[in-house]
């Protein structure tokens, strides 16, 4: 049910992330390599940003807090394509203006069981969990067209034109995420709210989420603290946390005023007075936004956003987009043609080895029958072997004069049975075949005869049996060669 992520300017790796603060521009150049990126802090040059841009390079802008709006929105569904189809409706209930007249995003839905950040007793847990177990939820970002239109013109006037108008809020909580993520005050702990206060001028932007759930962003006057308390009072209220319960709360402080402006050490000084809190403050602070921009358009993660769509998408990002999807495609169909070829040459080659496998085997009988037997596959082997069995009886008198005479072996046999003092009763020998019958009155005899006939090149098994006369036995010996009946 998880939608994946993906970066805002996937077309690219190179991405120049600028933040427009009140009191001067901070830019960072950002380059992705794999799942990294390295940052280069910079000065403004629009001259040297448009020859990146010329070259495939990213420009990512941040669309202010106050003019832009970032709330959760739920449906009733267990269906993601049902639930987006409703939230454009839920979201106009929501808005303080006409649905018409802005742009949004949605963001990747989840399961709104187990996400909500809201503490209540077990009971209320139990019910708000079994009326919510079939509910989507989804985080809406929204901007009015015209908010969108004069910070476009704002930023063209001072030489830019970005291919993302992201929300700067969202911007700053994912990156404290990816930087974050394994402090020891948050990890493992979804519970403790965590605030990142953006400082820059006398513009402060607060950041508050639980664990790792976003809740809201808020613009506030730096010089002016107790709207910061009446804020943040005010939400935790409405996570039903009583005064009497101070809630555990991880500070974090970022950008280019954190150190040097009097009405940062002021509202430092009364946040530590007023709320019990962990205090860190960012690496290089000064581009923390800058930095946020440019990650969030190099790699993918949640709560991924461009407010640059329908009417006011950058020319460029749009042919970027177009090129990728028609290089996607011309890949898969590329890769298509070359699955069919394959299966092609395939079948053609197992054909073709077949065929000649066939004629190799027909050639082979052919040789070895002299003649061509009309039978083909199994057929023809059977045909073969019955053939090859006649030739060899018809063929087997005429092999057999080739052979040693028969007289000779005879002669053999006769003075090995005289050797061994062996009596001989019977004795048949062919071509290949040789029986005995006799008596020996010793019967290590026998063995002598038998180890004599094997030296002959026989392999013989005798048989042995007592008589009446308990010195004298009478064997049968059969023997054959290699080539003889068995």
């Amino acid at each position: 049910m998880r939608s994946k992520p993906t970066p805002t300017t996937p077309w690219t790796k190179v991405c120049y992330g600028i933040d427009f603060g009140i009191c001067g521009i901070n830019v960072v150049r950002a380059e992705r390599s794999g799942r990294k990126i390295s940052f280069e802090n910079i000065k403004f040059d629009c001259k040297e940003i448009e020859t990146a841009v010329a070259c495939g390079a990213a420009i990512a802008v941040g669309m202010p807090v106050g003019q832009t709006i970032a709330t959760r929105i739920s449906a009733p569904f267990k269906s993601e394509s049902k639930a987006r189809r409703i939230f454009p409706t839920l979201l106009d209930i929501q808005l303080p203006f006409p649905l018409e007249d802005c742009l949004y995003n949605f963001t990747e839905t989840i399961p709104e069981i187990g996400v909500s950040p809201h503490i209540t007793s077990s009971a209320e847990n139990d019910k708000s969990s079994a009326s919510k177990n079939n509910a989507i939820t989804t985080l809406a970002i929204a901007a009015r067209k015209t908010d969108i239109e004069r910070r476009l013109s704002e930023l063209a006037n001072k030489g830019i034109d970005p291919h993302v108008l992201d929300y700067e809020g969202i911007a700053l909580w994912t990156q404290f995420l990816h930087e974050y993520s394994d402090n020891k005050y948050i990890k493992n702990n979804h519970e403790s709210f965590n605030i990142l206060t953006f400082l820059r001028g006398e513009e402060g932007i607060l950041v508050v989420g639980r664990g790792t759930y976003f809740l809201n962003a808020h613009k506030f006057k730096t010089a002016e603290p107790a709207t910061l308390d009446r804020y943040l009072q005010t939400t935790f209220n409405k996570l039903e946390y009583s005064n009497k319960k101070s809630p555990d709360i991880n500070w974090f402080w970022a950008g280019s005023d954190v150190y040097d402006n009097n009405n940062a050490k002021t509202l430092k000084t009364h946040i530590s007075k007023r709320w019990v809190d962990k205090s860190t403050t960012v690496d290089d602070p000064e581009t923390f936004l800058a930095r946020a921009l440019a990650t969030r358009a190099l790699l993918p993660g949640p709560l991924r956003t461009n407010l640059r769509i329908d009417k006011f998408i950058h020319s460029g990002a749009q042919t970027h987009i177009h090129t990728a999807k028609n290089r996607t495609a011309t890949t898969i169909l590329i890769a298509g043609m070359l699955l069919c070829c394959a299966s092609i040459i395939w079948e053609y080659s197992s054909a073709m080895q077949h065929n000649l496998f066939r004629k190799q085997f027909k050639s082979r009988i052919v040789n070895m029958l002299g003649y061509s037997p009309p039978a083909q596959g199994a057929n023809l082997l059977l045909i073969a072997e019955r053939e090859l069995e006649t030739i060899s009886e018809q063929q087997k008198p005429l092999s057999n004069i080739f052979l040693p005479s028969l007289l000779t072996e005879l002669q053999k046999i006769v003075n090995i049975t005289n050797k061994h003092n062996l009596k001989i009763e019977q004795l048949q020998l062919e071509t290949g075949k040789l029986q005995i019958n006799g008596t020996s009155t010793i019967k290590d005899n026998i063995q002598h005869l038998t180890k004599s006939i094997s030296d002959m090149g026989y392999n013989s098994e005798i048989t042995v049996k007592k008589t009446d006369d308990d010195e004298t036995v009478i064997f049968i010996l059969n023997a054959t060669t290699c080539g003889g009946e068995e």
